[in-house]
Formats: C-alpha cells, structure tokens, sequence
C-alpha cells in the first residue's frame, strides 16, 4: 500500500512538473497593446488589433496611467475576419473590469479556437479614479506560439 502511495504521489507531481513546463515558458510570446482615453470607438480598420495566426492562447490585461485606478467596465473583444473583411464582436470573450482602486485586472489565458485574423479589446464604459487631467486606459494582449 505505501508503494502504491509513493507511485501515486511521483506520478502526480510528474504530471504537474510536464503541464508546468509546456506553459509559457515553452512559448513564443507575441505582444500587442495600445493607450486610449477612456472608450475606444468600435474598430473599423484592417491594420488595428493583434496577428492571432498560429496563436494557441491570449491573455489580456487593462492597466491606467499612474495616480489612477480603475473601477468598473468592460473589455469588449473583437475578431478581425479576412475573409468577411469586417471586425466582428465576440461577446463570449468579453471581460468584466470587476476590481475597485487597483491599476491593473489580467484577464486569461484563453484558447485561440481559431488560430487566424485578428483580435483586439476595446475598453468600453471604463471608470476610474484618482487623477482627473486624464483618464489613460493601456490594454495589452499577449499570444502564445506553443512548440517554437
């Protein structure tokens, strides 16, 4: 019985070792982010948001500028598609602002279904408090390239 345990206890801590080691660090990590004030209009243009070919996850963050904080909103996602030549709204990837007086709020890591287009965030009714010479909303997308 306690070879059974012991056998138990390295296979668990074998599997947790492989699945550590195939996240991030493993990775190419492509990086995206624009500043905004406030709320970013819907996207429009071909050449805005983030490459998301041969993407296998992304992971979103929103940051303000120093001095302020975020407080409530959301990040409303975007797909780019190539072939319909529009940005479409992805509801089911949106993200909920649900901090009170932090800078920061990560969202992710979340599975590219699809690896191809483009992606992007688009802060939408985003409060803030602290300084008010001008709320300044950074929102960064990291991609991961699994096996490069």
């Amino acid at each position: 019985m306690k070879k059974f345990i012991l056998l138990w206890v390295v296979a668990i801590g074998l599997a947790a070792t492989m699945a550590y080691s195939q996240t991030d660090r493993s990775a190419t990590v492509r990086n995206f982010s624009e500043s905004y004030l406030t709320t970013k209009p819907v996207p429009n243009d071909a050449g805005e948001g983030m490459s998301i070919q041969g993407l296998s996850s992304t992971r979103v963050s929103v940051c303000t500028a120093s001095g302020q904080a975020l407080d409530a909103g959301t990040l409303e996602a975007f797909d780019y598609d190539y072939q319909d030549a529009l940005w479409k709204h992805v509801k089911g990837l949106d993200e909920a602002i649900n901090v009170s007086n932090e800078r920061c709020q990560s969202f992710g890591p979340r599975e590219v279904l699809i690896p191809s287009g483009k992606r992007m965030y688009r802060p939408y009714g985003v409060l803030s408090t602290g300084d008010d010479a001008g709320f300044i909303i950074n929102v960064r997308i990291k991609g991961w390239i699994k096996g490069q």
